[in-house]
């Protein structure tokens, strides 16, 4: 059935749609929970952390330095004023120590390192210029890689290289494998928790993504980001049901998320629910938020209805709303559907949109795809001059053509001929016309598609049947079987082989 069909495609699309987005993760970093978060690292925790040597009179010294200037700038801040002037003080003076101890030929302490490198990594997301950004960063990294150098286990500065990695492209296992190092020296914190589910889910790991995300949310139930990841991995997991009541319960959060309601609108197509999938499509639409890809998609969900005008509309504010030829294979299929629906004047609108909107942005092949699919319509529809017009400047581009030499070769087997002329010469012409068909036919039989020669030879074989010809029917049947045997191909086989035994018995 059509329908059957239509709503495959549908699931293959939903798969690609995602609610979440690595740059909407990535705003974990600018919201209150991480600034709580980071606002904790500056001290010491003797619990789980090294020892302090308060007998180190360079250290003791330092602290002082270390806690006023992380005051002041946290009171600049707070003011709405920079603090980076004090966050450099406190880098100036740890770096001063770093030198002077080892210039007594002594480590570091591990605790004024990952000072060192979380004023650093502060610096890193408040100072202008990605370039100083980037400096900052690699300094906060090379102060945390000499911390746990000194001591392995430091768990503070583990998890701070994970939230370094996780935000720098293409580092992800280095923060993954820092994040569950911290985990495994007992770290329970719900934004560690949340990055590695995300990381998980990345991976395609969606078991172990929604057992750390499940743990974040223990934690902190109300994070939004971490809960669009949770309701993606319900329905990664095929869990709909599940997927749709997460989705319901953020979509009133955030009403005005055209993800959201995208995804939900997918979980309704996997569960049969058209009309609400409709629903949820046409509310992105009018929200005036709606990309590409939605619209492609509102169509299928229409053409599943046999709705084909609205589809058809559809697809074309897909095409006018597309950035490039990313979809354009999907576009190619719409149009393809809309003709299996016998919306003959729809596909030919779409195929107008595609070439108005990408004009000299189609290759050659994509040139020749859509103009063979318009011949083919205007084939089915009996516009002869337009077609054969259409069909011909087809094999001019690409003489090999399967699907021009085909269409060319029905439109000559269907073709009358002109009934101004007397039997005679209605006979020689059509007689004619046929010949003209069987060349295509044949010229099609050679192309190296295996589908497109099953369609020659069948097409040749039912001429040939017209004309009484057979046994060379038969043989264009079998040749076509040899290439895909096909149950209803072999019936109407074995009908022309009881056809030719029943007439060799009569003579």
């Amino acid at each position: 059935m059509k329908k059957i069909t239509i709503l495959f495609g549908l699931l293959g699309t939903a798969v690609a749609l995602s609610a979440i987005s690595r740059q909407e993760i990535l705003e974990i970093y600018r919201s209150p929970q991480w600034e709580r978060a980071f606002a904790g690292t500056y001290g010491i925790d003797p619990g789980v952390e090294p020892e302090l040597d308060r007998q180190d009179r360079a250290i003791m010294e330092l602290l002082p330095v270390i806690r006023e200037n992380v005051q002041r700038a946290s009171e600049a801040e707070a003011e709405g004023r920079s603090g980076e002037q004090h966050l450099r003080a406190v880098v100036d003076a740890a770096e001063a120590y770093i030198r002077r101890v080892r210039g007594e030929d002594r480590s570091p302490s591990a605790n004024i390192l990952q000072i060192a490198g979380n004023v650093s990594m502060r610096l890193s997301e408040t100072v202008s210029g990605s370039a100083e950004q980037r400096r900052w960063r690699d300094r906060a990294l090379e102060y945390f890689r000499q911390a746990v150098e000194v001591f392995p286990n430091f768990r503070r500065v583990h998890t701070n290289m994970g939230h370094i990695y996780f935000r720098m492209d293409n580092r992800r296992d280095d923060a993954k494998r820092h994040f569950i190092r911290a985990v495994e020296l007992g770290l329970n914190d719900a934004i560690v928790f949340g990055l590695l589910g995300y990381i998980y889910f990345e991976e395609g790991r969606y078991t172990s993504a929604e057992n750390a995300v499940r743990n974040s949310l223990m934690l902190n139930p109300g994070s939004f980001e971490f809960r669009q990841i949770l309701a993606q991995l319900l329905f990664n997991q095929e869990r709909y049901h599940e997927a749709q009541s997460a989705l319901t319960e953020l979509l009133y959060e955030r009403p005005n998320s055209s993800d959201l309601w995208n995804l939900q609108a997918n979980t309704f197509i996997a569960t049969d629910r058209i009309d609400q999938a409709t629903q949820n499509l046409e509310m992105v639409r009018m929200m005036g938020v709606a990309d590409s890809q939605s619209l492609r998609l509102l169509g299928d969900v229409y053409m599943n209805r046999n709705i084909v005008e609205d589809a058809a509309e559809a697809y074309r504010e897909a095409i006018l709303a597309a950035r490039d030829l990313t979809l354009y294979q999907s576009f190619v299929g719409a149009v393809r559907t809309l003709i299996n629906f016998s919306g003959y004047d729809e596909a030919i609108a779409v195929v107008d949109t595609l070439e108005e909107r990408f004009g000299d942005d189609l290759s050659d092949s994509q040139e020749i795809e859509l103009l063979t699919l318009r011949s083919q319509v205007n084939v089915v529809m009996g516009r002869g001059e337009e077609a054969i017009d259409n069909l011909e400047a087809v094999l001019r581009r690409d003489p090999f053509n399967a699907g021009a030499l085909i269409a060319l070769g029905q439109y000559y087997a269907d073709r009358t001929p002109d009934l101004d002329l007397n039997e005679e010469q209605q006979q020689v012409q059509e007689r004619r016309f046929q010949n003209q068909a069987i060349l295509y036919f044949e010229r099609a039989q050679e192309v190296d598609d295996i589908d497109q020669q099953v369609r020659a030879f069948v097409s040749h074989a039912r001429l040939r049947v017209r004309r009484q010809e057979l046994d060379e029917a038969i043989r264009l049947l079998e040749s076509a079987q040899g290439l895909r045997r096909q149950e209803h191909i072999e019936s109407y086989l074995n009908q022309i082989r009881q056809a030719v035994r029943a007439r060799r018995a009569r003579s």
